[in-house]
């Protein structure tokens, strides 16, 4: 099964130049930590509002996840984490999917 979408900034301006790591996941078991079903990486120049990404993800994984749903991270090439969406935003089923990352205070 083939996954598209975006992945932008929650602050004005372009995403920080880094590498995006996003993972779709079941979140359904409250006493169990997060099982992956897929994951990919891509860039960000540092100059664009949103981040293309595609995905291939296992159609039967996906179906018998209980609580499907997106992490992503956004960390420099040194491994610094600059922005992340932790909560597992929940899949829906939808043909194109919109993340937003929060930055990072430290």
């Amino acid at each position: 099964m083939h996954l598209s979408g975006t992945v932008s900034y929650a602050e004005k301006g372009p995403l920080p130049a880094g590498v995006l790591k996003i993972r779709l996941e079941d979140h359904g078991a409250a006493d169990r930590k997060a099982m992956p079903i897929a994951e990919v990486e891509v860039k960000s120049s540092g100059r664009d509002g949103s981040v293309p990404f595609e995905m291939q993800v296992p159609q039967a994984a996906l179906e018998s996840a209980a609580r499907p749903g997106f992490t992503v991270r956004l960390e420099r090439a040194d491994g610094w984490l600059l922005a992340l969406e932790p909560h597992g935003e929940f899949h829906k089923g939808d043909d194109k999917i919109a993340l937003t990352i929060n930055p990072i205070v430290y």
